[in-house]
């Protein structure tokens, strides 16, 4: 399953666009129904919370925000992204990309939990083993040199 937000209004567009605008073959986006807005196989949170309609979506910022969560990085939107890598601010757009992701995740827990799909108990794991794993990723990216754990000290 392809679980976005916004993704069949702006991201699997871009996709297609873009392989189409250099010749590249993208097999794999067409063996499932991505492009087929009603299909399970792609679940656009934007669409399917908003009940398709275009009155009632709202931002992913805004959406994570009202359940508690922290949202896009402060000062950043995607309308900054070009001029960011423009201007060579890459590690910023990865962690701006990286937040929707994460938000985008923890949304689609929620949606799950809501359908019926997923247990509050399961919910409670998916949440803490994601906490785990970007903890892990962290202390990789930014290895403390004095702390015992990463072999020096």
């Amino acid at each position: 399953r392809l679980v976005t937000f916004n993704g069949s209004g702006f991201d699997l567009p871009v996709l297609r666009y873009r392989a189409m605008h250099h010749s590249i073959s993208a097999p794999g986006l067409r063996s499932r129904n991505y492009f087929n807005r009603y299909s399970d196989d792609a679940v656009d949170l934007c669409d399917v919370l908003a009940s398709y309609g275009s009155s009632t979506k709202v931002k992913l910022d805004e959406l994570a925000k009202s359940f508690d969560l922290p949202g896009k990085p402060e000062g950043m939107d995607g309308s900054l992204v070009e001029a960011y890598v423009r201007d060579g601010r890459i590690q910023e757009v990865s962690e701006y990309c990286e937040s929707d992701v994460i938000n985008t995740y923890r949304i689609w827990l929620r949606y799950e939990v809501f359908r019926g799909t997923l247990a509050p108990l399961e919910l409670e794991h998916s949440e803490r083993d994601l906490s785990e794993f970007v903890q892990r990723r962290q202390a990789k990216a930014n290895p403390n040199p004095k702390d015992p754990s990463h072999g020096e000290g």
